[in-house]
């Protein structure tokens, strides 16, 4: 019998899954993934939040010891126990004229920067340009200040009498200038409340205290800082994209997009860079011109001659040779209308490169100061635009 001749015997029909054991298969299936996507989401935020990207309410802090040793002021440094690296006026040592009591012919405020961190006391810049200018130069830069709590410094030290103070002007310090808990800024010091200024519509500027908080009011404070610092950009939920992690991790991590520093990286410029916009919701520009023109101002009621220092981080260094002009461009232009003197440092740093990775003239390029050049080039340049205005 050929094969066209029998009959071909055809398989059973399969049996018909039921549709509530198909919806169930689906719903383990989407459910066993959603588990993957969450542990894994989890992680990734875990990683990130280690890195500063999230806002995670600290557990612990000794209350009585912080307030015994923060300026009550300031914040820091602290009043009752001196850095062993600072001399008896409050400045940092200075070996070109290690005598305290050797008149100033320029003091420096500002932040680490200012100060000089990550090189010893000979290779700081303002140690530097003490040699250079052939008298003592006062540096009363505090590691991690902002340019308000710089200003304030300032009026604190009512015996400086330098003919010449500058204000050193990290172009980061505009984020500090609108932050008043650091937690939110820099995580990694749970008690580190900062003084900050409000601008008013006439330009002037109103000083809102640091905060003294009492035992009770911690867990409001880790929890819920945006209930507690009003006039803090950083807070979480506010339009700064900072958030706290939680669950659904999936959710945080699609929040994450908001966040200011998520937002920067993915257009490749620093991440201060949109708070020189004079139209960003931050205000920076405004309060930081604002502290500029009134350190120049009281400076002068003072008999001294103010100045600014705008100093970079590599990232602006890198934006400056890709984009033509500085980020902090706007700031640049309010010290100009104002008649701030200032020096940008800038264009300097980045033509002395010739061609060579800005990150060459730091310690690091994420996180770390000036090297021994990097300093030495900034006092050379300080010295260079002084000449210039005549002084000291």
């Amino acid at each position: 019998m050929t094969i066209s001749e029998k009959e071909v015997e055809k398989p059973a029909p399969a049996e018909a899954v039921p549709l509530s054991r198909r919806l169930a298969r689906a719903a383990a299936i989407l459910f066993v993934t959603l588990v993957c996507v969450e542990i894994t989401s989890c992680v990734g935020v875990k990683i990130l939040a280690a890195r500063g990207m999230f806002y995670v309410p600290p557990t612990t802090a000794n209350l009585a010891e912080y307030l015994r040793t923060r300026d009550p002021q300031l914040g820091w440094p602290s009043p009752v126990q001196p850095k062993d690296d600072l001399d008896a006026s409050g400045s940092r040592i200075v070996p070109a004229f290690p005598d305290p009591s050797t008149p100033a012919c320029v003091s420096l405020y500002g932040d680490s920067f200012t100060y000089g961190e990550d090189v010893d006391h000979e290779h700081a810049w303002g140690n530097v340009l003490a040699k250079n200018l052939a008298c003592r130069v006062a540096n009363y830069g505090v590691g991690g200040y902002g340019t308000d709590q710089a200003l304030l410094r300032f009026r604190q030290k009512k015996e400086d009498a330098a003919k010449v103070v500058l204000l050193g002007i990290l172009t980061e310090n505009i984020l500090r200038n609108v932050n008043s808990y650091r937690e939110l800024l820099a995580p990694g010091q749970p008690l580190s409340f900062k003084p900050r200024f409000l601008v008013g519509a006439d330009g002037a500027l109103t000083l809102v205290p640091i905060l003294t908080p009492k035992e009770a009011d911690l867990p409001r404070i880790f929890e819920e800082p945006q209930a507690v610092f009003e006039h803090d950009y950083f807070v979480p939920g506010g339009p700064s994209g900072v958030s706290k992690p939680g669950f659904p991790y999936l959710a945080t991590l699609i929040g994450l997009r908001k966040n200011f520093r998520m937002r920067a990286a993915m257009s490749g410029e620093p991440s201060h860079a949109p708070f020189y916009k004079p139209d960003h919701e931050s205000g920076g520009l405004a309060v930081t011109s604002a502290i500029a023109r009134t350190f120049a101002k009281e400076a002068a009621e003072r008999g001294a001659f103010g100045g600014v220092v705008i100093i970079p981080l590599p990232a602006d260094l890198k934006y400056l040779k890709d984009h033509g002009a500085a980020a902090h461009a706007p700031l640049v232009a309010e010290l100009t209308r104002a008649g701030v003197p200032y020096v940008d440092t800038s264009e300097k740093l980045l033509s002395s490169l010739g061609g060579k990775d800005p990150c060459s003239l730091y310690v690091k390029c994420r996180g770390g100061h000036f090297n021994e050049e990097g300093y030495r080039l900034l006092a050379e340049y300080v010295q260079g635009w002084l000449k210039q205005q005549n002084r000291p």
